[in-house]
């Protein structure tokens, strides 16, 4: 049928995505034709089985769309061994309560993303995927979903965007997630952990993570050469800051000079245990690689409803950050305008999103303090141990300031980082299924 041919089913292997009783099948393909490969999504596989696509090169012009409603495992035979072309290869539209992976392939090919992760699910796996930059982007996370991001390769000559992380950026720009507690230490973000990103030369405002609209990640025990990581506060039209972010265990390395190899602008974290090696510029040559600013305080310019700057003039928006307002009238029905900055002091402080922020939890219509913190990170080679550096003009001195929005060199006090690995790695160790049975398509 189409090419396909289903070879055995598992039952009990993944029971526990699926409800006791059913039976997982795993299903081999003999082409890697785009169209093939959707036919199966949509009309052969269940909820819960597993695609095997085999060895071999194949061009796409457009991707391959994952419902919802099916929770599937996607494997090829491993990087460079099923190799696929395309603008976009992989659209998922997860959902919660239903596990996704997709694993063993290498992506080629201009365009942004390779992989687009939607929809809610809370359970997913990318791993053991070779993407091979050049003018493209490898994988974008919206929507209100977390999994991990584990053992995968990104290479070129210049550095493109590599992971972006967002929450619903065309839906609320990522409101519903500033609109949660704070959840350090959880499973309740987007991992990249035990991967690569390795490029011949530096090119800078690129990202081997970025993330803005609410967006939540965890950046762990990856290996880093000639690209930076980061994220946006709120400044991009009707999108929120990231909202937090935990950076740790990772190596960084450089061949030429660069101004900060982690750059952050939003929202709250930790970043600590990390090494680098290079030459940075970051504080008028103080050669820390830690940087940290907020857009409104200074001369950058943003866009609506964050166009005025952060400072004593008392500024409003409609509280979906559609645009700037000076009554409810002026927004949407059932949408309010709301004062967007804090001003606890004559500075205009605290920014909406700004660092060291975090859930209004006492609905007062202020965001919570929520130091970031830093420690032990340091050079490779030598004993010396960097600090974090405030950049940009204006009034991001007293917007941004030690011990009350950050703190360096000095532990977050009730932060336990989450289990490593992550546990949805743990799918690789189940133990084989005792009741095997072989099942034809005819």
């Amino acid at each position: 049928m189409n090419g396909l041919r289903t070879l055995f089913a598992a039952c009990g292997l993944f029971l526990f995505l699926r409800g006791e009783g059913d039976c997982a099948t795993t299903h081999y393909t003999n082409s890697l034709d785009r169209d093939v490969i959707q036919e199966y999504i949509d009309n052969i596989a269940d909820d819960g089985d597993t695609i095997i696509l085999p060895s071999g090169v194949s061009t796409w012009d457009s991707g391959v769309v994952v419902p919802g409603l099916k929770g599937l495992i996607i494997s090829g035979a491993g990087i460079d061994e099923t190799v696929i072309t395309a603008p976009q290869a992989f659209l998922i539209n997860g959902q919660e309560g239903r596990f996704f992976r997709l694993s063993g392939l290498t992506f080629r090919g201009e365009g942004e993303p390779k992989i687009k992760v939607a929809g809610t699910a809370k359970a997913w796996r990318i791993d053991n995927i070779k993407f091979e930059m050049g003018n493209n982007s490898a994988i974008t996370v919206d929507g209100y979903t977390y999994g991990v991001i584990d053992n995968c390769r990104f290479v070129g000559t210049r550095p493109d965007a590599c992971i972006s992380v967002f929450e619903n950026s065309g839906e609320t720009g990522g409101a519903d997630s500033w609109n949660r507690p704070l959840t350090l230490g959880t499973g309740d973000a987007v991992y990249v952990e035990e991967c690569e990103f390795r490029f011949d030369t530096f090119s800078g405002g690129v990202g081997s993570i970025d993330s803005r609209s609410g967006g939540r990640y965890v950046f762990r025990y990856n290996h880093v050469k000639n690209q930076i990581i980061g994220h946006h506060d709120a400044c991009a039209t009707s999108q929120r800051g990231t909202f937090s972010w935990e950076v740790y265990g990772n190596t960084f390395e450089y061949t030429e000079p660069l101004a900060a190899a982690i750059m952050m602008r939003g929202g709250t974290g930790v970043i600590y245990n990390n090494r680098f090696s290079g030459q940075f510029s970051t504080g008028g040559g103080s050669g820390t690689p830690l940087a940290m600013t907020s857009y409104r305080s200074w001369s950058v310019e943003c866009q609506t409803p964050w166009s005025p700057p952060c400072d004593f003039v008392r500024e409003h928006m409609c509280d979906n950050g559609e645009n700037n307002c000076v009554s409810d009238e002026d927004c949407r029905p059932g949408v309010f305008c709301v004062q967007i900055d804090g001003h606890l002091d004559e500075s205009g402080y605290p920014c909406r999103d700004q660092l060291g922020r975090t859930f209004d939890a006492d609905g007062d219509g202020i965001q919570d303090p929520a130091p970031a913190y830093e420690w032990n990170n340091t050079k490779v080679a030598g004993d010396l141990e960097y600090d974090w550096f405030i950049y940009g003009e204006g009034l991001v001195g007293m917007h941004i300031q030690e011990g009350r929005d950050y703190y360096t060199d000095e532990r977050m006090h009730d932060y336990t980082p989450y289990p490593f690995p992550h546990p949805l790695r743990i799918t690789d160790s189940l133990a084989p299924p005792s009741n095997l049975r072989i099942r034809r398509l005819r």
